[in-house]
């Protein structure tokens, strides 16, 4: 019976080890990553939290990735090293092409049954996005409406943090007599990204001005509005 049971206790550890190494820190930064990649935002603030106050994180949602014009391609992902506390995990990702990577540092957590290990991550990726403006009142990065009232090119820009992606910026509401550029930023670790949108005169604009001028000279030269002090 002795060695019956002690031959379980060794079976019984030698299947928990087996279990434990399975559990791979790898798969909880892989299923991060993939989230960015499928757009879903949201459900990736969920699980890292970006540890920045809610008012800055108007490009951490599934609004500005869904406008995206290009998204995170996952390469892999792999564990380098790992010990009781802590595990380095790297991936391996593309933006439209460009290949880069990433470390990250993975937490260990509470075991589960109090043998298996779990595997936490709390750092997020992410990079960041300059917003410069001049005559514009809102934009929107993807389809993210961010406010930019008041600000203008000499003045601070706003600046917010963003998942890695290629972001349209455009600006709204500038209506029949302003018109502005839109941009495509590229927003990854590492890169300074800054969109530039400027509002300039349209044509309609330029027309209506012209023709208020015309009024004023053919006034100027007709009788009896020639005398007039203006």
């Amino acid at each position: 019976t002795v060695v019956g049971l002690g031959a379980l206790v060794v079976g019984g550890v030698v299947v928990v080890n087996i279990l434990n190494e399975q559990r791979d820190p790898a798969q909880q930064v892989e299923a991060y990553v993939s989230l960015l990649a499928e757009g879903r935002a949201d459900d990736a603030t969920a699980m890292v939290d970006p540890g920045i106050p809610n008012s800055d994180r108007l490009l951490l949602t599934d609004s500005a990735l869904a406008g995206e014009s290009v998204r995170l391609t996952v390469v892999d992902v792999k564990t380098i090293s790992r010990d009781e506390s802590t595990a380095i995990v790297e991936a391996r990702l593309s933006l439209d092409g460009e290949a880069f990577s990433h470390t990250f540092t993975v937490d260990k957590g509470d075991n589960e049954y109090g043998v298996l290990h779990t595997w936490t991550l709390n750092e997020p990726l992410l990079a960041s996005m300059t917003i410069a403006t001049s005559g514009v009142g809102e934009v929107t990065v993807g389809e993210a409406s961010v406010s930019v009232e008041g600000q203008d090119l000499y003045t601070a820009p706003i600046t917010l943090p963003a998942y890695p992606g290629i972001y349209p910026v455009v600006a709204t509401g500038l209506g029949a007599y302003l018109e502005a550029e839109p941009m495509s930023v590229k927003a990854i670790l590492g890169h300074q990204s800054t969109a530039t949108i400027v509002a300039e005169p349209t044509q309609a604009l330029k027309d209506a001005v012209m023709q208020k001028v015309n009024e004023r000279v053919a006034s100027c030269v007709a009788i009896p509005t020639n005398m007039e002090d203006w």
